[in-house]
Order: structure tokens, then C-alpha cells, then sequence
């Protein structure tokens, strides 16, 4: 299952600090390649994904409370960057 929450700042950690977690090379708990793998696996096998995740991934989505946006834009160009890139799995 992606935990696309490990993406987003409303995760509060002591493990990581900010810069840390908004690094573009930070896989937390190694969600973006194991997407990627998924995926890899799901073309190689002829067939199509659905993703889900417990945050969307949309430009627009904010915190109504605070107006910052619920996943760090590192990660979210990422995700969409990897779905680009298997569209025609997903």
C-alpha cells in the first residue's frame, strides 16, 4: 500500500528535519521506488494499476486552516514524474 502521508508536512518527526524530508533525493521508507518497482512489475505483466493514498496529489490541495499545501513539492513532482512515466499502467 503507497503512504503517500510520509510525504506530506502534516507528518510531525523527530527522525527528520525539514530539509531532510523536502531533499529530492529522500525516499521515506523507500515509497517512491517501491511505486516505481510496482509498477515496473505491473508493465512487465501486461496489466494497469490504481493508486490511492491517504493525501491526493494535486497542486491545489491545502490546508484550508493554513493555506500551505499537504505534500512537499519534492515529493509531489516526484509522484508525478513516476506516473508520467508508466502511464500507460496507470
Amino acid at each position: 500500500v503507497l503512504n503517500s502521508l510520509l510525504w506530506s508536512d502534516a507528518i510531525v518527526t523527530n527522525n527528520y528535519d525539514k530539509a531532510a524530508l523536502t531533499s529530492e533525493d529522500f525516499d521515506p521508507f523507500g515509497q517512491h521506488a517501491w511505486l516505481a518497482q510496482e509498477l515496473t512489475q505491473l508493465r512487465n505483466k501486461g496489466k494497469k494499476a490504481y493508486i490511492t493514498g491517504h493525501i491526493p496529489p494535486i497542486a491545489i490541495s491545502y490546508y484550508p486552516y493554513e493555506g500551505g499545501p499537504l505534500l512537499f513539492d519534492t515529493h509531489s513532482r516526484r509522484y508525478h514524474n513516476t506516473i508520467a512515466m508508466f502511464s500507460d499502467v496507470v
